[in-house]
């Protein structure tokens, strides 16, 4: 499931889509060549050290909400975590 919009936000809200609306799971190697993609482009800095963590976040989030309120992951809650912490930490410069 290749995502490359061209934006590193929306391709994380693309990947929140396909993970809360389709329910289809995302392999960590898919989001780190999502944001190595974003390094070439300039986006993301290429020391910042949330990049080895990224998929961490993003499969955790999804996962750390059915562990904590019994409740499937929708799309309103993961781009509610990418644009909270997600993308703040992989913007910052």
């Amino acid at each position: 499931m290749p995502v490359d919009t061209g934006s590193l936000r929306r391709d994380l809200h693309e990947i929140a889509r396909i993970v809360g609306v389709q329910g289809h799971r995302v392999e960590p190697e898919t989001l780190r060549r999502l944001v190595e993609r974003a390094v070439r482009r300039g986006e993301v800095a290429p020391d910042n050290p949330a990049l080895d963590f990224v998929p961490d976040l993003i499969i955790g989030a999804a996962y750390g909400r059915l562990a904590t309120e019994d409740a499937e992951a929708d799309i309103a809650y993961l781009v509610g975590c990418m644009d909270a912490f997600i993308l703040p930490v992989l913007l910052r410069r």
